[in-house]
């Protein structure tokens, strides 16, 4: 999710950097005019700004929702099915493809069908700038399943999180009746860690969905505002409103960064950054030096091994009856 907004942020960035009529605007063939754009496939420009701002704002939603589910399963009651981090690992794939194969689908359906523009207030190039239908049928409608079934997932396991304490199982050892042996008993322990990471992911969850909510409002205020801004011009657009948008489209990404860069995650980061620093580099075969019990085994296996240890001798002598060995 952190990756996906900031590449986000990159759409924005280049529309900014680039300026409203090297965005937003082509050359009309006939007349020779700068006029806005209405197919992103006609300005390259644009069509890059609108994979950046679309896709990965679409993909963020959509790992919203795979959190949620991995937290619903997580949270599960202790009479049910429990899930471990294992067992949630194989099924990494299936969560990837869904968290980045809809939202890909979706950007390659509106690139098929050339429905990007863009935007006559802000410049920016996304889909249903210019069309109240496209803007229902792919932003509205995806935003708001996107929204509703991570809201579920997100209520289950906060419910689950509240009515029960995490726990996790520990081997206790037990002494035996017989002499010598010992028993390994699992016993429920409370784990303090897991609880921590708990309300960690419930906090980080709802203020993800408090900016998800504003921003479906605002395509919704403008679904059904829009025909009275263009046929009544004493209604015009609110620009505080769309400033105030994409200031929510954005702020996910704060959220994000909050979560990532606390202490505990910043010392992971720092100490995967020092090993792939001050990685050791392999020495190569023909460097490598034969320890020398590997020489003295290479010298038993094609010699016959001479034991060269001095025979005692045996002097045998008289004293009377008795015989010295």
């Amino acid at each position: 999710m952190a990756m996906c907004y900031t590449l986000a942020s990159v759409g924005y960035g280049i529309r900014l950097l680039g300026g409203r009529s090297d965005i937003s605007c082509h050359i009309e063939p006939q007349h020779g005019i700068n006029i806005l754009t209405q197919e992103g496939l006609d300005q390259s420009n644009c069509a890059i700004v609108f994979l950046m701002t679309y896709f990965f704002g679409m993909a963020s939603c959509a790992w919203w929702l795979v959190m949620n589910f991995i937290w619903h399963l997580v949270e599960r009651k202790p009479g049910q099915k429990t899930y471990t981090h294992n067992v949630i690992q194989r099924y990494s794939s299936g969560l990837h493809l869904v968290a980045w194969g809809i939202p890909a689908a979706q950007t390659i359906t509106l690139l098929v069908m050339m429905v990007v523009d863009a935007d006559e207030l802000t410049g920016m190039c996304f889909v249903g700038n210019q069309s109240s239908d496209t803007l229902l049928r792919f932003v509205i409608i995806p935003e708001l399943i996107y929204l509703v079934i991570g809201a579920g997932f997100m209520a289950s396991g906060l419910l689950s999180a509240c009515s029960s304490t995490p726990n996790h199982t520990a081997l206790v050892q037990v002494p035996a009746p017989q002499r010598g042996h010992s028993l390994h008993i699992p016993v429920q322990q409370p784990d303090t860690e897991t609880a921590q990471s708990s309300k960690r992911l419930c906090i980080f969850s709802v203020l993800f969905f408090v900016p998800m909510v504003c921003v479906l409002c605002f395509h919704l205020n403008e679904y059904f505002s829009r025909e009275l801004w263009l046929t009544q011009l004493q209604r015009p657009r609110i620009v505080e409103i769309f400033m105030l948008k994409i200031f929510m489209c954005l702020i996910g990404g704060v959220i994000c960064a909050l979560w990532v860069w606390v202490a505990k995650a910043a010392g992971g980061w720092g100490r995967c950054g020092r090993r792939i620093l001050h990685r050791k580099q392999s020495t190569p075969a023909y460097l490598q030096t034969v320890p020398a019990v590997h020489h003295a085994a290479i010298h038993r296996s094609n010699h016959f091994i001479v034991d060269h240890k001095p025979q005692r001798s045996r002097h045998t002598s008289r004293n009377g009856s008795e015989t010295m060995v």
